[in-house]
């Protein structure tokens, strides 16, 4: 007769000290009664060690009774058991917790009781017999005896004890019992499955959610608004969906990115949200993540851009986010543009020549402040956050980048041919906010003709007050006090506190220096504090640490409730293709175009939602107005054989150009051809500098009768003939000139926050100047 076996699946976290105690009596149990065992250990990534004791409890007792096999995060102790099981040796298993709320020396009991009637499940209570629990108290105990004799009035088992978890069953009855709940958890996501074809079609329409189910789809970016857009769409039910981003998981994402978790930490966005959204992907949605640059001509050529129906982009880069644009025009796919800043967002729904594209407004370009203004004359808020962060900090603790650093000889010239002013700005250089900085300033009389003058900081007033705040614990609340603007004498005791924690860090030797960074709270804290106080000084209002974060981190935080309502929003707009464009191969969207909105989120009164009609591609538009596009297809064998002549007697016979008006050029600004320079005229093509495919080609008339070309470059190793592009080029359009009686200087506005900072040096000083006009509004009808 074969002999039992008994699996013990033992779920842990945080158990570092009782798991070794339970293993020794579980051992002494099981020889003691000549019985074959094992312990299948499920730690739930417990951060005390646990796992470290499991593996020497495995060295001690040996593989073939101790099996440690961890899951990646705290997952609950049902699924624990359910995981342990797939593991299990045995044909009896027995569950119980590691928290000594069961004692082995009840497992004898166990066995035998299940061997007197052959039965097929034990489990132990609590609450009948001489049943109770070791180690609980008295809190516990009622909390427990309270929920079983609930579940025990709503269900009426018959059992004492319903959620104890100390049992004892036949293998194959466990799964057999599993199997069969899994059944009915399978009916039950059909059902779920059902219901949200049912009510998708009643809203859409069974077309369109036809159309939706046989699309293929593309998201660009898998940060704040992929990670909420890719849900929507999952949940659509688009046929296939790819995901392109190049970023890994980083800390930072944690607390708004809400697909990722800890365990996640370097490793691809894309892969990783493929995977999280696959718990509710009741429709199966077809997903291909793609870890890389969405710019990588060859990972993704034009031909894999050419699969797609609609384009969804959720990226913060600028230069991604063009691109994309000009993959969306040059063949002509339709893009849902979205983005967020703080509490506002927008989408923009792009069909190309129909409405305006991503470029038709410009953006807006980093801000610039002359050095003097920031060291001298500060006006605004950003002025001290960036000498505090720019100067002071480098200044003090980082001595990896003195790039703009108060030693810089050149740009201290510029300030004044003082040399024994220099000599004393050089000295004060460590300072922190003393006297002697505002004073010295205030003895330039220069400076404050048209000024109002500083007012000197004496710390010294506020010693007696600092003292009592430092020996006080609860003041350490003061630093974690986001949202609330400091009071100077708070913002001193929070410019000592982070000041003496970055000394400690550095006396330590881990970190030779230490650099700024938005997500390090000793460096935040120093600059706000630092800049409050120069604030004060000069008669700036004083901000809060998160507003602080907003301008020195270069970047608008993301609020993840904004992130979710714009991935809702682009998620409706895009439904609204599909329903409308019966042809989704067609580039003709004058339907949609009718039909399509904008839409801007906002916390301002009455504007918290507003939709505007989409308007036609801005007359000065270089990527959609002023510059006709299209796909030039050609064998790599074709560019050995024609010449740069050749392909130009090409472009003027297709085109109408005339040969001795036309200039070309290759990527951002290489020229190879114009009337003056043609020393590659007899050049072969594949030997022209920067032709390579993904290459764009931009051609012009200099005569200024027809509009500009831009061919993409695809470049095949097959035969294909070559053939140019079917467009009919425009005359071309005259630019309207600014009128620069109506610029704007915004040296007053601080309300951007999100923008690169440049420091200009003195002889290049100009006004600070938002460049991206509004994006003009109108009513829908």
């Amino acid at each position: 007769m074969t002999q039992n076996k008994y699996s013990v699946i033992l779920p842990t976290y945080n158990e570092k000290r009782n798991l070794p105690i339970l293993i020794y009596l579980l051992n002494k149990t099981f020889t003691a009664n000549k019985l074959d065992w094992e312990v299948i250990i499920v730690d739930d990534n417990s951060p005390d060690g646990t796992q470290e004791i499991a593996k020497k409890l495995i060295d001690i007792f040996g593989p073939e009774h101790i099996q440690l096999r961890p899951r990646a995060g705290k997952l609950g102790l049902g699924t624990a058991y359910v995981h342990g099981l797939q593991f299990v040796t045995g044909n009896f298993v027995i569950i119980m917790d590691a928290d000594f709320s069961h004692h082995p020396e009840a497992i004898p009991e166990f066995i035998a009781k299940q061997k007197s009637q052959d039965y097929d499940i034990v489990t132990g209570t609590r609450y009948a017999g001489d049943g109770g629990v070791f180690g609980w108290d008295f809190k516990r105990k009622l909390i427990s005896r309270g929920a079983n004799f609930l579940a025990s009035v709503v269900l009426r088992p018959h059992v004492s004890d319903l959620t104890g978890s100390f049992r004892l069953y036949k293998t194959d009855v466990l799964k057999k019992s599993l199997t069969s709940l899994n059944q009915k958890l399978d009916y039950n996501k059909t059902r779920k499955v059902m219901s949200k074809d049912i009510y998708l079609k009643k809203i859409l329409g069974e077309e369109c959610v036809s159309r939706i189910r046989n699309s293929k789809i593309l998201m660009v970016g898998a940060g704040g608004i992929g990670c909420e857009l890719l849900k929507d769409l999952v949940l659509t039910g688009y046929g296939e969906i790819h995901i392109v981003d190049l970023d890994t998981v980083t800390l930072s994402n944690l607390n708004r990115q809400f697909l990722f978790r800890q365990k996640d930490i370097d490793k691809s966005k894309s892969f990783t949200i493929a995977s999280a959204v696959q718990s509710f992907n009741y429709l199966g949605v077809k997903l291909i993540p793609h870890h890389g640059n969405v710019m990588d001509t060859k990972q993704f050529p034009i031909e894999w851009w050419g699969q797609f129906n609609f384009i969804f982009n959720a990226l913060d880069n600028l230069e991604a986010r063009r691109y994309v644009n000009k993959m969306a025009l040059f063949l002509r796919k339709p893009l849902m543009e979205s983005g967020t800043t703080g509490y506002a967002g927008q989408i923009q729904p792009i069909y190309p020549y129909y409405s305006e594209c991503f470029d038709c407004h410009p953006k807006e370009t980093p801000k610039s402040f002359p050095v003097c203004t920031i060291r001298s004359t500060p006006s605004q808020p950003v002025h001290c956050i960036t000498w505090a962060k720019e100067f002071l900090f480098r200044q003090l603790f980082d001595e990896n980048d003195n790039s703009n650093s108060m030693n810089d000889a050149n740009q201290i010239q510029n300030e004044t041919d003082d040399k024994d002013e220099l000599e004393n700005l050089n000295k004060e250089a460590n300072e922190l906010i003393e006297l002697s900085d505002i004073e010295r300033l205030l003895s330039i009389e220069t400076l404050w003709k048209a000024r109002k003058k500083p007012i000197p900081l004496d710390m010294t007033e506020y010693r007696e007050a600092l003292q009592q705040l430092l020996e006080q614990e609860s003041s350490s609340s003061i630093l974690t006090a986001d949202t609330k603007v400091w009071t100077i004498l708070e913002n001193i005791y929070s410019l000592y506190k982070s000041s003496e924690s970055i000394q400690k860090r550095l006396k330590s030797g881990n970190e030779p220096f230490i650099t700024f960074d938005k997500d390090d709270e000793d460096t935040l804290i120093f600059v706000a504090a630092a800049s409050n106080l120069r604030s004060f000084s000069f008669g700036i209002p004083l901000k809060s640490k998160f507003d602080i974060k907003e301008i020195a981190g270069n970047i608008i935080p993301a609020i993840a409730t904004t992130n979710a309502i714009i991935a809702g929003f682009s998620s409706l707009s895009g439904t609204q293709f599909f329903q409308h464009q019966k042809d989704l191969t067609s580039s003709d969207f004058s339907n949609i175009f009718k039909r399509a909105s904008s839409v801007f989120i906002s916390i301002r009164p009455n504007k918290y939602i507003t939709g505007d009609r989409l308007s036609k591609p801005a007359e000065n538009c270089a990527s959609d107005s002023l510059t006709a596009r299209g796909v030039l297809t050609v064998a790599l064998s074709d560019l050995a054989v024609l010449t740069l002549e050749g392909f130009i007697d090409r472009l003027a016979y297709k085109y109408g150009y005339s040969k001795e008006d036309i200039s070309i050029q290759i990527g951002k600004s290489k020229l190879i051809y114009d009337v003056d320079f043609d020393d590659y005229l007899q050049t072969k093509l594949k030997d022209v500098p920067g032709v390579a495919n993904g290459e764009v080609m931009l051609i012009q008339d200099d005569a200024d009768e027809l509009e500009n070309l831009e061919l993409y470059l695809n470049i095949k190793d097959d035969t294909v003939e070559l053939k140019l592009p079917i467009l009919e080029l425009r005359p071309k359009k005259m630019v309207p000139q600014p009128n620069h009686n109506e610029e704007n200087n915004n040296d007053d506005d601080d309300e951007s926050f999100g923008n690169e900072i440049e420091i200009l040096d003195d002889e290049e000083e100009e006004d600070m100047k938002i460049v991206e006009p509004p994006v003009k509004k109108r009513k829908l009808d």
